[in-house]
């Protein structure tokens, strides 16, 4: 739960899921709340308060970013635009993915919420699909045989290109 003790990956990847599972099931604006760690001791805020003498915390100049605001940057860039197409299901019990569509690209946006795993989904014939990370880091990744496998972890992954069908497994 964000505000008790969290590490800051952790933050990162619940307001991303959070970002998506809302413009997924429609909701047109997501405003979080808490800029900078008013408390000072780094729970709450997508921003680290560097100043620790101030006299109030409202007042803070000088932040430094966590992992959060870059998750959300990415998350942005990824569906600014996109149309929300549906929550895909059938991907595995812990598998939660929701498919976005904009300019005639599919996006998948997909994560695990727990643990780590590979997820095959069938694609048609060979082609080569964008993966993009939590952090924006981008690579090509190939299917071979029909079959594309991506990484799913606690950290969203967007699937980039067309898959035909419903996003099925292949195993």
């Amino acid at each position: 739960m964000l505000g008790s003790r969290i590490i800051q990956r952790t933050q990162a990847q619940f307001m991303t899921r959070l970002a998506i599972i809302l413009k997924g099931e429609g909701i047109r604006v997501f405003l979080p709340f808490s800029g900078i760690d008013y408390d000072r001791d780094g729970w709450w805020g997508f921003c680290f308060n560097l100043e620790v003498d101030a006299q109030s915390p409202w007042s803070t100049q000088h932040i430094s970013p966590k992992p959060s605001v870059n998750a959300l940057a990415v998350c942005v860039g990824m569906l600014e635009g996109a149309v929300p197409k549906r929550r895909v299901e059938g991907l595995g019990e812990t598998v939660w993915a929701y498919a976005f569509e904009r300019d005639g690209l599919s996006i998948l946006a997909v994560w695990r919420t727990t643990g780590q795993a590979s997820l095959a989904l069938k694609v048609g014939k060979d082609k080569s699909f964008e993966l993009v990370d939590i952090m924006g880091h981008t690579s090509q990744v190939a299917s071979k045989q029909g079959v594309l496998e991506i990484p799913v972890d606690g950290s969203v992954h967007y699937l980039l290109g067309s898959v035909p069908g419903d996003y099925t497994l292949a195993r």
